[in-house]
C-alpha cells in the first residue's frame, strides 16, 4: 500500500516538475522579447515580481521534496551534488532578488542595489535607487578620499583609461574599511560591494558615481554552481577514463588475436 502510494506520489512529482519547466521555458522567452521591446528594466521586473517569486519557491520546493520522494537519488553521491547545486542557485537567486529585499527588508540591507554620487571630500549614508528617486540609509557611512582618471600616454585630453576612487567607510565613529576602486574592481563591506560606475567633471569639480549591489545570497548562488561543475568534472572524466580503458582493451584484445593467427 505505502510502495503504491509512493509510486503514485513520485507519477505526481514528476508531472509538475514538468509543467513548472515549461513554464520556466515559456516565461524566459517572454522575458527575451519583453527585454528586446519595453528594456531590460521591464523584464527585470517581471522576474522579480509576485508570481514569479511564488514560482521559484514552488520549484525549489519540488527540488527539496524529490529528495524525499527518491531515495536512489540520495545514494548517488554525484546526482545528489547536482541536485543540492540546482537547490542552492535558486534560493541564492531567490534571496538575493529585488523582490526578497523589498520583502524582507533588513537595516544591514535595506535594498538591493543604489547609487550614491560622491565629490573628494564629501561622505554619505544615502543610497538612492538608479533613477533617483528615493532612497534608504546605509548603516554605515561613505567617504569619497580622491577620484580621478588616468589616461593613455599621460594626455588630459587623450583617451580615459581607467577611473579609480579611493573610499573609507566608517560605522560608528570609526574607519572600517577603506580601499581604492576601479572598473570591475569593486570593495565589499557590510553586504554589499561598491562598483565604479560613472565619473564627470563638471563647474564644481570631479564627481564619481559608485554603483552599490547587494551581496545577500550571491555565496549559495557560487556554491551552487561550483557543486555542480565539480560533479560533472567527476562524471565525465569518469565516463572518459572507461571509454580509454575500453579501447585500449579492444587494442590488447585484436593484437592478441594478431599473434594467434600468426
Amino acid at each position: 500500500m505505502l510502495g503504491r502510494m509512493m509510486r503514485g506520489f513520485r507519477k505526481y512529482m514528476m508531472i509538475v516538475s514538468m509543467l513548472l519547466v515549461a513554464f520556466l521555458t515559456h516565461m524566459s522567452v517572454c522575458g527575451a522579447f519583453i527585454g528586446g521591446r519595453k528594456g531590460i528594466p521591464a523584464a527585470k521586473a517581471l522576474f522579480n515580481s509576485t508570481p514569479m517569486a511564488i514560482f521559484w519557491c514552488a520549484l525549489l520546493a519540488v527540488l527539496l521534496i524529490s529528495l524525499i520522494a527518491y531515495p536512489s537519488l540520495r545514494k548517488r553521491p554525484l546526482m545528489l551534488a547536482m541536485h543540492l547545486g540546482c537547490c542552492l542557485i535558486i534560493g541564492g537567486g531567490l534571496w538575493g532578488s529585488d523582490w526578497s529585499h523589498e520583502h524582507f527588508k533588513s537595516e544591514d540591507i535595506p535594498r538591493s542595489r543604489g547609487v550614491i554620487l560622491l565629490r573628494s571630500g564629501e561622505v554619505s549614508s544615502m543610497l538612492f535607487d538608479e533613477e533617483m528617486k528615493s532612497h534608504e540609509r546605509l548603516p554605515f557611512t561613505v567617504r569619497m578620499l580622491q577620484t580621478m582618471a588616468t589616461h593613455y600616454d599621460n594626455n588630459p585630453e587623450g583617451m580615459v583609461k581607467d577611473y579609480y576612487s579611493t573610499l573609507q567607510i566608517w560605522k560608528d565613529r570609526q574607519l572600517v574599511k577603506m580601499g581604492t576602486i576601479e572598473v570591475n574592481k569593486p570593495l565589499y563591506y557590510g553586504g554589499y560591494h561598491f562598483y565604479q560606475s560613472t565619473y564627470g567633471v563638471d563647474q564644481f569639480g570631479a564627481y564619481s558615481g559608485l554603483l552599490v549591489t547587494s551581496a545577500r545570497g550571491v555565496a549559495w548562488v557560487f556554491a551552487g554552481y561550483a557543486l555542480i561543475f565539480g560533479a560533472m568534472v567527476v562524471h565525465f572524466g569518469a565516463v572518459l577514463q572507461r571509454a580509454v580503458m575500453r579501447n585500449e582493451s579492444s587494442g590488447d584484445s585484436q593484437a592478441a588475436a594478431q599473434e594467434g593467427a600468426l
